[in-house]
């Protein structure tokens, strides 16, 4: 297991935090059940003597930080604790955001935006880019949990504040700061055996604040499916994960221009079976995980203002083994990869109004694998060098009513390959590639509530070490692979009612809606043939175009109610000019899905009733066969006896209905959860 090499330092370090450094000033620090709360109750015997229970959030909280005129979805701490969401739930809510899940609790699940690929999204987490030089998309159970502050999800384009960009938009996540003084304990137990359970402490320690979280989580994973002609249960699904975060910060309160030194730590390890397809499982193929990420970055501003920096150098290293005894070819493969980046973010302010962003960053990978089953090819070496330097510009003028927003990306990557067999030099190969893309975003302020967003633009996918090179499995490589490319526009409105002021005793109101139409024209994409020998080959053989229309609103009432709706419908159409697949919807692209939420919050007591309708869709490009639609609906109850804690109880899938988000890989049905919250 791997849980035996987490370094002994950070396993004493996070006891420290978690058991022997209480926050010396609890007692001051305000609970979580008095924050960000919409309702009241002058009449429960729990609101006598404490703060008054009511709260408007200002706009501010909802504004993304990054680029104002792309469509985006913000989502908060707040958001995911008072709904019980994790982030693949969360996700799951925002328009036009999909995300296939390849079966189990905690299992690999990849996010696709606008009708893309997962490999087309990019992921950062503290501004660090997930998605590696190898390929495949960035798996959502591997990244933090307890420790998230905000995230950021911005549909059709990156903002300029990010060196790497993708065709389909960009989802940027936040972990807590060790600046606000916290204590977190969680711990739940749901159905097939699934346990979770961690902590978070953030407290400040002489001139450093410090932050740590642990998580813990354990899934047998074995529910039931109807297989090919009889009821089955899944085997070989068990799945074990490790999470640890560290962070600390040391401001800096003199007159130079460094403001703020902060330093990141993220550790990950996994253990879990890979059982393979419902029609053959496989008893004992595993795969192990092992990720470390080293983060060093600093504040840097003026003392007389106009300018502010954050440069911060990272680095992380990572293995990976997967293990295949018994099957036909037997495989014993193990990856190791290493990635050193620095990025510089700056911002200048030469105006009141205008705000521009340069940011350069350098990225050095390298991949080292070997299989010890394989009889040609065993070991081999890859990696790439990507330079990225982004800038925009947001200008506001008619009064601060119209924002103007331009920027500009270039990016030149190296890659090289080296493979090996028995020690001699096999193959060698070298590619580069150069490419500059744009965008830009408009977004007129009608009225005080109502906003006209407008964008358009053109972005690139490069093609990954594996598909360039291969590997060891059945995946040949293809050095003259050109990049994907692809051209994107939206347009829509959004409004917004919030109230500026709101009496003693009074229950909060809010409401928001916004629609937007898209359309992408994606070429040169990257697909899979047949290359015989039970082999495939990548080739630029694929062009597509989509179109979507999306709507989501939410309302806040008197009460304690609140409602949320999205609703995403595109067509994600086949224009290779190949015979059989021209014209055919993409596969793993659902035409419809919609999202409603009711939810009821009183002092004590806490329900929530959520709808998921997923339209069918087509599992190869040939469109012959089909995931039926999907009607589920969870709905949970929680029950805080005092303020510190808080237990609920929730049912996902009430309906248990089954069914697979790929060919072969079928899901859950329904999930039992209970979970305790302790937050003093």
């Amino acid at each position: 297991m791997y849980v035996s090499r987490i370094p002994p330092i950070a396993g004493h370090l996070v006891l420290a935090l978690m058991l022997g450094w209480p926050p010396a000033h609890a007692a001051e620090t305000p609970s979580r059940e008095n924050e960000n709360e919409d309702t009241s109750s002058e009449s429960d015997p729990l609101s006598s003597g404490v703060v008054e229970r009511v709260t408007v959030e200002a706009p501010a909280d909802r504004t993304p930080l990054l680029d104002r005129t792309t469509f985006s979805t913000v989502l908060l701490r707040e958001d995911l604790d008072r709904d019980r969401l994790s982030l693949t739930e969360a996700l799951r809510r925002v328009p036009g955001v999909r995300v296939q899940a390849f079966g189990g609790l905690g299992e690999f699940a990849t996010v696709s935006i606008r009708g893309s690929s997962s490999e087309q999204v990019e992921i950062f987490v503290d501004g660090v880019a997930q998605r590696s030089a190898v390929g495949g998309g960035v798996n959502l159970a591997d990244l933090p949990s307890l420790a998230l502050e905000r995230i950021e999800i911005y549909r059709g384009f990156t903002p300029a504040w990010f060196g790497p960009s993708s065709l389909a938009g960009a989802i940027s996540v936040t972990t807590r700061s060790p600046d606000q003084p916290a204590t977190e304990i969680r711990a739940s137990y749901g159905s097939f055996d699934s346990v979770s359970y961690g902590g978070l402490i953030a407290h400040p320690a002489g001139s450093w604040n410090l932050l740590g979280s642990l998580e813990i989580s354990h899934s047998e994973g074995d529910f039931g499916f109807f297989g090919t002609d009889h009821p089955q249960r899944r085997e070989n699904n068990e799945n074990d994960s490790l999470r640890l975060l560290g962070r600390a910060s040391r401001p800096l309160n003199g007159e130079g221009a460094v403001k703020k030194i902060e330093i990141t730590n993220s550790l990950l390890i996994r253990d879990q079976g890979v059982p393979g397809l419902q029609s053959q499982q496989d008893p004992d193929a595993t795969f192990d995980l092992f990720r470390d990420t080293l983060q060093v970055g600093a504040s840097l501003s003026s003392p007389w203002g106009g300018w502010s920096a954050d440069p911060a150098l990272y680095a992380t290293y990572e293995t990976q083994h997967f293990a295949r005894p018994t099957r036909s070819p037997a495989t014993d493969a193990e990856n190791r990869f290493t990635t050193i980046g620095l990025r510089s973010p700056l911002q200048l302010h030469p105006t009141a109004g205008t705000r521009l962003i340069i940011s350069p960053e350098v990225r050095h990978e390298r991949v080292r694998g070997r299989d010890k089953e394989a009889l040609t090819v065993n070991r081999f070496k890859a990696g790439r060098d990507s330079y990225f330097l982004s800038a925009g510009i947001e200008w506001e003028t008619a009064g601060d009513r119209l924002l103007v927003a331009p920027s500009l990306r270039w990016t030149s990557l190296d890659s090289t390959f080296d493979g090996l067999k028995t020690g001699e030099i096999r193959t060698r190969s070298q590619t580069s590639e150069k490419e500059l893309s744009g965008k830009l975003g408009l977004r007129w302020s009608i009225t005080s509530r109502l906003a006209l967003r407008a964008n358009a633009g053109s972005f690139f996918r490069e093609p990954s070490l594996t598909e360039l090179y291969g590997n060891t499995g059945v995946i040949q490589g293809n050095p003259d692979l050109r990049a994907e490319r692809g051209d994107h526009a939206d347009a829509g409105l959004s409004w917004s009612w919030l109230p500026t002021s709101i009496s003693a005793g009074q229950h909060a109101r809010a409401a928001s809606l916004e629609g937007s139409v898209f359309f992408t024209r994606a070429d040169e994409l990257i697909l899979l043939s047949p290359a015989g020998g039970q082999t495939v080959k990548p080739r630029n053989s694929g062009e597509a175009r989509i179109t979507g229309v999306e709507l989501s609103g939410n309302l806040l009432m008197r009460g304690g109610w609140r409602f949320d709706l999205t609703y995403s419908h595109q067509r994600a159409e086949d224009k290779s000019g190949v015979v059989g697949i021209d014209g055919k919807i993409l596969p793993g692209r659902p035409a419809a899905e919609l999202h409603a939420g009711i939810y009821l919050r009183r002092v004590r007591w806490s329900g929530l009733y959520r709808y998921l309708f997923l339209g069918d869709n087509y599992l190869i490009p040939e469109n012959t066969g089909s995931v039926p639609d999907r009607h589920l609906h969870t709905v949970g109850v929680g029950f805080t006896p005092v303020p510190a804690w808080e237990l609920s109880l929730e049912v996902e899938n009430v309906g248990d209905q089954r069914a697979g988000d790929l060919a072969g890989f079928p899901l859950p049905g329904r999930m039992v959860i209970v979970e305790v919250r302790f937050r003093p």
